[in-house]
């Protein structure tokens, strides 16, 4: 991953906790530049900071992507910043109750 991910410009959903933040750190320690997405302000600061003494590059943007606008901001800010997209994970998780066709983006 390593020779691949570099220079890369990594949206990563969910990256203060779980897979999300693991998967963060990893795209990090391949010299990726990683876009952190997440609602919590102070855990996008902790997983940042991770990063950044990993020697690698963070944008952390919160947001709550079920919002629409809010995805395209991540978009704008993301290639401002770093001028290209490469790769998106989505690892946010969201736990609801239903049928997948009953469910709404706010749900």
């Amino acid at each position: 991953m390593e020779n691949d991910s570099a220079d890369r410009v990594v949206i990563i959903t969910g990256a203060t906790s779980g897979i999300g933040r693991a998967v963060a750190l990893r795209f990090a320690k391949a010299s990726a530049r990683v876009v952190a997405i997440g609602r919590n302000r102070s855990a996008l600061e902790e997983v940042a900071s991770e990063i950044k003494s990993a020697g690698g590059e963070c944008l952390t943007l919160a947001a709550d992507l079920t919002n629409e606008s809010d995805g395209r901001l991540v978009i704008d800010a993301a290639v401002n910043e770093f001028g290209q997209l490469d790769v998106l994970v989505n690892a946010a998780g969201h736990i609801s109750t239903g049928s997948i066709e009953d469910t709404t983006l706010s749900a």
